[in-house]
């Protein structure tokens, strides 16, 4: 059985079941350049990820790069439930 990078598991039954790895749960922390600028996209320094067990943030994989445009995201919101 082909997953998500190529991980299964064998249960007890002998049958092929994918593996997830662990959800990280937290919130991320901006840190800007210029605080007198504000939330400004170029005036971003750093992200930095907090862990928190209450965190809104679910990273199933982290990004393979240190850069934050372009990410993708993935979420439910108001309009896909109704």
């Amino acid at each position: 059985m082909r997953t998500h990078r190529g991980l299964t598991k064998t249960g007890d039954d002998g049958k092929e079941y994918p593996m997830v790895p662990p959800i990280k749960r937290g919130e991320l922390k901006f840190t800007y350049k210029n605080a007198s600028l504000g939330m400004n996209l170029n005036n971003i320094a750093s992200i930095d990820f907090i862990p928190g067990e209450n965190g809104s943030l679910h990273i199933l994989e982290p990004p393979k790069e240190d850069k934050f445009l372009g990410l993708y995201v993935a979420g439910i919101d108001a309009i896909d439930i109704g």
